[in-house]
């Protein structure tokens, strides 16, 4: 009985066995179950996906900073341009009135003749077709410094704007002593008639990666109103 008992166990020993190789030889030939592992990692799609969600949320915003950012420059530029403008015909009116008030103190004959006259007035150059530059004497308020044709003869006549800091205030003028700026001022006078003028003050500039040049135009008129 013991024997018989001892050959059962034998025999279910080798059946176990001959499972197992069988087992191992469907695993081989890729049959049988799969074995699942309890710890999986992410494919290489769902890391890609996941990457690009990220850039998506760190570039919209960089993007967005960055257009602000360059909007907010360009406004400012344009504000600055445009009271540069508003400057250049300013400085003509000034000249205008001063003249005229020298006229009524007898100190000359025809003021607006003095400023005004297209071949001998102080304003000659700016009736080119070039426009010319002008600001105020940094020394002396309220005195005309010069006017030059914007003719681009030499550095001063190339009609750029830079930032003088010598002065107790900042002011742009188109001395190269200064701190360059991108404006460039140009200011045109035309003749309507013997008491009439017409004043343009054009500001261009480029700004950051824009190719093409920015510009802002004041236009006035200015009469002889002490004339007859």
């Amino acid at each position: 009985l013991t024997f018989k008992r001892s050959f059962v166990k034998l025999g279910e020993f080798g059946s176990n066995m001959k499972m197992l190789f069988a087992y191992g030889r469907y695993r081989r030939r890729g049959q049988g179950p799969q074995l699942k592992s309890q710890c999986q990692g992410f494919s290489l799609v769902e890391t890609l996906v996941a990457i690009t969600i990220l850039l998506l949320v760190i570039i919209g915003p960089m993007r967005i900073s960055t257009s602000t950012a360059r909007s907010t420059s360009f406004a400012s530029e344009q504000v600055t341009a445009f009271f540069l403008a508003q400057e250049g015909v300013e400085i003509v009116q000034n000249t205008r009135d001063k003249s005229m008030l020298e006229q009524l103190n007898g100190d000359t004959a025809d003021g607006w003749d003095d400023v005004m006259n297209p071949s001998s007035g102080i304003f000659t150059n700016c009736f080119s077709s070039n426009g010319c530059n002008m600001h105020f004497h940094p020394g002396a308020e309220g005195t005309l410094d010069h006017v030059d044709e914007c003719d681009g003869g030499n550095a001063l006549r190339e009609c750029k704007m830079y930032i003088s800091t010598s002065d107790v205030r900042s002011k742009f003028t188109h001395h190269t002593g200064g701190e360059e700026t991108p404006f460039r001022r140009r200011i045109y006078l035309e003749e309507i008639n013997d008491h009439e003028v017409q004043v343009r003050s054009v500001v261009d500039w480029r700004t950051g990666s824009i190719r093409d040049s920015q510009q802002v135009e004041v236009e006035t008129y200015l009469f002889d109103i002490y004339g007859s």
